[in-house]
């Protein structure tokens, strides 16, 4: 069953796709989508403390001593993130002509 075929499982649970000349009305501005998905992102940050302790409890009281850890490493891999990602913008030969 090919990809593209009208009987395919994405076909199915998606429908058929949107044509290009319409694609525009289905568009979200910035300043929406920014209102719109960001509470995604601070209920995810909202329970994510929840469900580590949540997590911990069903592991037993002593592995409560792992929620600061597990924190910390969160908030490491979060702090790396800005730095990488413009790290990774910087075209290499324009940093190499730099130094």
């Amino acid at each position: 069953m090919a990809e593209d075929s009208p009987f395919s499982l994405k076909r199915l649970l998606l429908g058929k796709p949107i044509p290009s000349h319409l694609a525009h009305h289905e568009r979200l501005s910035r300043v929406t989508g920014l209102a719109v998905l960001s509470s995604d992102a601070l209920s995810s940050v909202a329970y994510a403390t929840d469900f580590i302790l949540t997590t911990l409890l069903v592991a037993g009281v002593g592995a409560f001593s792992y929620a600061v850890p597990i924190s910390l490493v969160i908030a490491t891999l979060l702090a790396s993130y800005l730095p990488a990602r413009r790290a990774a913008a910087v075209d290499p030969i324009e940093a190499l002509r730099a130094e």
